[in-house]
């Protein structure tokens, strides 16, 4: 006899237990399936903005005080990402540093943040707030970028290499040879590159370097109170000893590093927020500028050289204070290149190029690089007026400007063809076609080339002809011939400098084999003190170092990030270059510590088995008998 099934209408009004129960399963069945495809559906979205890939720039040979770029691309749109500094290779995330920021990414997955290098009391050097990890000279590290819903998963981002300098105070003991030398911070960074190597042994030289001025360094040097000078200048004829001292003889003159004068700048659009890393300006636009002549960045004729941006209103001018050849050069080139325009700022203006800004309202005054490059770096730290909608620009040379993070305007060339940012191949055409003054070996500029970068630096040490011991003599050569022929390796060279041509190598290596003792020791000399304006530089002072936000910094397109912020795409390992690292660091043999990729298939096992569960505990007791 055949079976018919009958509805019981009172089991539809009141179900039993187990009737409950398989329409739960069912209902986690559903819910498991539910789960999973929007995991799917996320993990599409995600990929939809490609592999992701973080780059930090520079990611090598930082020092204390350096600020670096960290730019990211290929994470899921419009979502935040977090910054973690880690330690090289971590197996998982107890190995790295709690939140260091958290950052928007954009609508195409990009984004990017800045860092301020930083050493602490224990010597080494991390990320402000990574107090877990431990990074120095010896020991690298890496900046990871994660999703904002996975922090601890490792495996789902992706990070860039993080490696210091060795600092100047890892030199052994006992002491080596030493000498001092004062004068410009033009070249403070290369110095600094150059003293822990010149330690160490085999040479076992130390340079006592303080940083200040140009005529600060010459004047100490020419009255016995300094070694050494380091100027951009050259030697001044007929400059002799204003203070008290003993006097020098003329100096032999030895250049031992290139950069370039920049036009710095902290800038933002003021529709998308994002940093402007290609800004074009005149000769005259920029001597109007710095004469108090344009005071928008909005202005129409600068506007018109940078479309397709929104500039800000405010236009705020960082000068230098103190006298230096850093302001000889930049009136100089407002008077050979702009002359209308730059008398026009007023009486000020009307005596030709000098090493003191003129002072006026327009032109916030900083006492010495240092004092500049923070206050266009970091204007809310320095400025209580700012509220994000200013937009900063100062003069420093390349080097700081890459110490600073800082980009650097495109310079219109003389022939109105184009515009020429201090890239390292500019700079180098610009020192190839520097020629010497007889008189003082000063560098003139002297070239038609529209792609030479117009603001070349030939930074020179002065060297004593006479009053130096044969232990300074020795000192001295060893610090040139050192600072002329390995130290113009690009692996050792900070970012901003460019090697120095052939035949001013060959100028500085014949100045160092001229230098004698005097026939008598000299007195032992007490070194001037620093300028308190003039904080000392990093790896002089530091041994390891960290980073921290300084929000409105960018990197400088002179080898750093392209115009459009976007991370290079290749990665290197010289000093102050960018370090890449794409994908998900499969090397690593990360183990996050937030969602597995394992939770997609226990999704769907869930799925199947509440399923079929589900299915035995709705069907009838006697469906699972014979019929």
């Amino acid at each position: 006899m055949s079976r018919v099934n009958v509805i019981d209408v009172n089991a539809l009004k009141a179900p039993n237990a187990r009737t409950k129960a398989g329409v739960a399963c069912l209902v986690v069945a559903l819910l498991a399936v539910l789960t999973a495809g929007l995991s799917l559906t996320s993990a599409a979205v995600a990929r939809a903005s490609g592999t992701p890939t973080v780059a930090v720039d520079p990611g090598a040979g930082l020092v204390d005080g350096q600020i670096l770029t960290v730019a990211w691309s290929g994470f899921t749109p419009g979502a935040s990402v977090i910054l973690r500094q880690c330690a090289k290779a971590p197996k998982s995330a107890t190995e790295c540093s709690k939140l260091l920021q958290s950052e928007p990414t954009d609508s195409d997955g990009a984004g990017n943040a800045t860092f301020t290098v930083v050493a602490t009391n224990g010597g080494d050097r991390r990320l402000t707030g990574a107090p877990k990890v431990t990074c120095d000279f010896t020991t690298s590290c890496e900046l990871f970028v994660l999703p904002d819903e996975s922090p601890d998963a490792l495996n789902t981002g992706a990070a860039a290499g993080l490696s210091f300098a060795k600092p100047a105070t890892a030199c052994p003991t006992p002491g080596p040879q030493a000498f001092g030398a004062e004068g410009t911070d033009a070249a403070a960074r290369a110095i600094t590159a150059w003293q822990p190597i010149l330690c160490d042994k085999p040479t076992l030289t130390a340079v006592d370097f303080v940083p200040k001025n140009d005529p600060s360094g010459r004047q100490d040097f020419l009255c016995g109170l300094r070694d050494v000078a380091i100027t951009q200048s050259g030697a001044v004829a007929g400059e002799t000893c204003n203070g008290s001292g003993e006097g020098r003889a003329d100096p032999v003159v030895a250049p031992i590093s290139a950069s370039a004068l920049g036009f710095v700048y902290n800038l933002r659009d003021q529709r998308t927020g994002k940093r402007i890393l290609d800004l074009k300006l005149s000769p005259a636009l920029l001597a109007q500028i710095f004469t108090g002549q344009i005071l928008r960045w909005n202005d129409p004729r600068i506007a018109a050289l940078n479309p397709g941006y929104t500039l800000p209103t405010k236009l705020r001018v960082v000068g230098r204070a103190d006298a230096s050849e850093l302001n000889k050069q930049l009136t100089t080139f407002f008077w050979t290149r702009a002359k209308a325009a730059y008398e026009n700022g007023g009486p000020a203006f009307a005596d030709g190029p000098t090493d003191t800004f003129p002072s006026i309202a327009a032109v916030d005054l900083r006492t010495g690089g240092p004092a500049v490059g923070s206050a266009v770096a970091a204007p809310a730290e320095n400025d209580p007026r700012d509220d994000a909608s200013y937009g900063y620009i100062g003069v420093l040379d390349t080097s700081a400007a890459a110490f600073w993070g800082l980009p650097s305007v495109a310079v219109q060339s003389a022939d109105e063809t184009r515009f020429v940012a201090p890239t390292p191949e500019a700079v180098s055409k610009g020192v190839a076609a520097l020629k010497d003054s007889a008189a003082t070996g000063a560098a003139v500029l002297s070239t038609a080339d529209p792609a030479a970068y117009p603001l070349p630096v030939i930074t020179s040490a002065l060297l004593p002809t006479d009053k130096a011991t044969a232990d300074q003599v020795e000192a001295i050569r060893r610090f040139v011939n050192y600072a002329v022929g390995a130290g113009q390796d690009p692996a050792v060279l900070p970012r901003g400098y460019v090697p120095l041509p052939a035949e001013l190598v060959a100028k500085s290596t014949a100045a160092a084999k001229t230098l004698t003792a005097a026939p008598k020791k000299s007195a032992t000399t007490t070194p001037p003190k620093a300028d308190a304006s003039t904080p000392p530089l990093s790896a002089a002072a530091s041994t390891v170092g960290s980073a921290g936000s300084a929000s409105g910094v960018s990197g400088s397109p002179a080898g750093g990030l392209d115009a459009s912020g976007a991370a290079p795409g290749t990665a290197a390992v010289a000093a102050g270059q960018p370090n890449v690292v794409t994908s998900v660091f499969a090397r690593t043999g990360l183990t996050g510590a937030g969602a597995s990729p394992l939770v997609l298939p226990a999704l769907l096992a869930l799925a199947l088995v509440a399923g079929f569960v589900g299915q035995r505990l709705l069907r009838s007791p006697e469906d699972s008998g014979t019929s």
